[in-house]
Order: structure tokens, then C-alpha cells, then sequence
């Protein structure tokens, strides 16, 4: 995996009915290039799939980190995790941490959820806690949907990446009609066509990131700065609202050094206080109940 390849991983993950045209035109290369890159990182299983999900303001729910250190094998703590339709993710470090991404269907779920993970993940320590919506996220109204956006939406998942005239088909209704409801349900973020990604089984670096800013910097700003610098290297951020405030990213390097550097670049922002690293061996996705779409 290069920097093309994450930049592409990222335009696929943000919405993976992305054209080859347009994926192409983005990144600077060729279609059939584009093609082959996705066919080298699908056989290296570092893209998992593609699905379709509602998204987080479309059902009100609400995204939780958590991380904490545990002694228990990788492969207990992966089937004890799913056993819970409110874990999305779960990557492992080599100094025995473990990052848990879940969505709640409400804060409600907060005690209980917790609590499961600690017992799942057998954590003997706790260290973070990051819940609710990104602030640098704007919320948005759940859209209404008809009885045909949903059999718009059931054909879908069957192929994310279906060609509108096949959808259309699948569904019985005109090309044009199928190309308007998608387009309002995405654009409208009432889903989420999205790829998954595993980018711990590439042969680069790939690292949980501690970014603590300073008490003078602006989080919002300080994320929105950071990500602009460091695009082609880190990606989903999150701000976790502790005092100080620190920003969590993961982050991917094809060497050591390159990793290194990456690490003393933040280190000199004027934003920045300290970075902390956690280099990571694995990882799991888990089909939460946001993939849940009615009638699949």
C-alpha cells in the first residue's frame, strides 16, 4: 500500500459507489490503474468489502471509542465483541491495548455498553472514553423515506456498488426515478456506502495516534489544521473532549522512519503539546446494527 492507495481507501470509505472516472480524476491516474489498485488491495484482504449503512444523524445514534489494556488472546476477545450489535471495529496493539468503535442507539446505552466491552475484552485497565458526535461534524435532520426508497435501498446491499441501470432494474422502476432517490438518500447522509477497511494487514505502519493540544488551541481549528497537513497519512479523527483536550487519529506509514517523522512533524505544530503512539498488529470489523436495513 502507497500514499494513492490510502487516498483512495479514504474517497471508497467517505462513499464506495464512487466512479472509476471520478476516483481516477481525484488521485491523478489512470481508470484501468485505479481498477488494479482496488483488485491488489481487495486480494490482500485490506479492503474487506463494500456495504451500505445508515448513517449516524439518520438514526440518532451516538459513536463511542473505547481503549484499555487487556492480557486476553486477540481471538477470545474478537468473538466475545461479536456477541454485540453496537461494535463496529476492534484493533489491537502489540503492547496489549485494545481500540473498541461501537455506535449506541442512544446515551442511555452508555453504562451498559461499557461495561460489556471491559467484561468482553477482559480490560484490566481503562484509559479512554470518547462518546458522541465529532464537534467539527455538523448534525442534520433524519430524512423521510417512502416504502420505495427502502426496496431502493434492500437492492442495494446486495451490490453497493451496483450500476444505477441494474439497480433500477432489480428494483422496477426507471433509471432516472432510481438515480434521484439514491442520490437524495446520500447526499441527504441518510446512509452511508462505505468500504471496510483493514489497513493493518498492508505491509506499512499503522498506528493509533494521541495528539494533545494545547490549552491555548482551538480543538476544532487545531483538528481541522492537522488533518489538512497530514491527509495522505491519517484519518478518522476524533476529538475526545478530555482536559486537556487531545485529538485521536489513526494513522498509516509505509516505513518505520516515514512513521517517525510523521510523529516529530506534529510534535513541531504550534497547536501541539505532545503525541503519543501505539503501533497496531491487527484488526476486526463487526456488522453493527446500523447495517441493518429493513427487509435485507
Amino acid at each position: 500500500m502507497d500514499d494513492i492507495d490510502l487516498r483512495l481507501c479514504a474517497i471508497l470509505m467517505a462513499n464506495c459507489r464512487t466512479p472509476y472516472s471520478q476516483l481516477a480524476e481525484a488521485l491523478g491516474i489512470s481508470v484501468p490503474s485505479v481498477q488494479r489498485r482496488i483488485q491488489s488491495l481487495r486480494e490482500q484482504n485490506i479492503i474487506r468489502g463494500f456495504a451500505v449503512r445508515w448513517s449516524i444523524s439518520q438514526k440518532g445514534a451516538v459513536p463511542i471509542m473505547l481503549s484499555g489494556s487487556s492480557k486476553a488472546p486477540n481471538d477470545a476477545v474478537i468473538k466475545a465483541l461479536a456477541m454485540c450489535d453496537r461494535v463496529e471495529r476492534a484493533f489491537f496493539s502489540g503492547q496489549g491495548r485494545i481500540y473498541v468503535d461501537g455506535v449506541l442507539r442512544s446515551g442511555s446505552e452508555s453504562p451498559a455498553y461499557v461495561a460489556f466491552v471491559k467484561k468482553a475484552a477482559a480490560l484490566y485497565s481503562m484509559d479512554s472514553i470518547v462518546q458522541g458526535q465529532d464537534p467539527s461534524v455538523g448534525a442534520r435532520e433524519p430524512l423521510e423515506l417512502s416504502p420505495l426508497d427502502i426496496r431502493v435501498l434492500v437492492a442495494l446491499c446486495q451490490d453497493p456498488r451496483m450500476q444505477v441501470k441494474h439497480l433500477a432494474k432489480t428494483v422496477s422502476i426507471s433509471t432516472k426515478t432510481t438515480a434521484k432517490r439514491l442520490d437524495r438518500m446520500i447526499e441527504g447522509r441518510a446512509i452511508e456506502p462505505t468500504m471496510l477497511w483493514a489497513p493493518t494487514f498492508s505491509s506499512g505502519v499503522v498506528s493509533v495516534l494521541e495528539v494533545q493540544l494545547r490549552e491555548s488551541a482551538d480543538p476544532v481549528h487545531a483538528r481541522g489544521e492537522i488533518a489538512a497537513a497530514h491527509s495522505s497519512r491519517m484519518m478518522g479523527f476524533a476529538l475526545t473532549g478530555k482536559k486537556p483536550e487531545t485529538l485521536m487519529c489513526m494513522a498509516w506509514s509505509p516505513t518505520a522512519q516515514s512513521h517517525a517523522d510523521l510523529v516529530a512533524s506534529l510534535r513541531t505544530s504550534p497547536s501541539v503539546a505532545g503525541v503519543s503512539s501505539d503501533i497496531l498488529q491487527t484488526g476486526c470489523y463487526f456488522r453493527s446494527w446500523l447495517y441493518d436495513i429493513p427487509g435485507k
